[in-house]
């Protein structure tokens, strides 16, 4: 499979050891979040297990399972890893508003465009300043 290449592969070359669980279950959880894998996702999901086992092993860091476990999986990885993002930057209820437009009531992924982020969010601040 591509994407357990994508997480095997930089582990081996960086001499980072792996469970062999750690893929499968990142994939599964991956595939349960969200319909079709992003590499992105997967990115911040092994960087996050990464740094977590390079403070617990410096020299010899080794990704396992109980490590993605203790993060609470990839949703609250992935969830964790976006609160952190928007809690640095300015205007922090605007970023929220924006953020917002772009899930669906059903808590899916609701793709737009820029004109229709602004639509949505300009019919939220109305709504908001008329009550």
């Amino acid at each position: 499979m591509q994407v357990e290449t994508v997480i095997v592969n930089p582990c081996r070359v960086c001499e980072v050891g792996l469970e062999p669980e750690v893929p499968a279950q990142v994939i599964l959880e991956l595939g349960q979040v969200h319909e079709g894998l992003e590499l992105p996702f997967v990115q911040v999901v092994m960087d996050t297990l990464y740094r977590r086992a390079l403070i617990r092993e410096p020299e010899h860091p080794h990704i396992r399972l109980e490590d993605l476990q203790s993060q609470g999986g990839v949703r609250a990885i992935l969830s964790n890893f976006v609160d952190n993002q928007i809690q640095d930057m300015p205007e922090l209820e605007k970023v929220k508003q924006v953020l917002k437009t772009m899930i669906t009531v059903e808590g899916t992924k609701r793709v737009l465009t820029l004109n229709g982020i602004v639509e949505l969010t300009g019919n939220q601040a109305d709504r908001a300043g008329s009550s």
